[in-house]
């Protein structure tokens, strides 16, 4: 999952913006709580995407093979 998420993570960080700005914008009476859960949220949502991203860079090679025992 790490680099699938490396490599789309501008596409995710972009819908997930674009999530909290529609919450932001259909709801009826936005209150300074809900623009706060909204933020929360999306800061949240951000740091869940950014934990599998940057532990696997996309373009790293795959781990060699042990060497058996000699």
């Amino acid at each position: 999952m790490g680099p699938f998420v490396h490599r789309y993570r501008a596409w995710i960080t972009g819908a997930l913006v674009a999530a909290a700005l529609a919450g932001y914008v259909f709801w009826p009476h936005p209150t300074g709580r809900v623009v706060l859960g909204l933020a929360l949220a999306l800061l949240l949502a951000l740091a869940l995407v950014e934990f599998p991203a940057a532990g696997a860079p996309a373009d790293a090679p795959p781990p060699e093979p042990a060497a058996p025992p000699t």
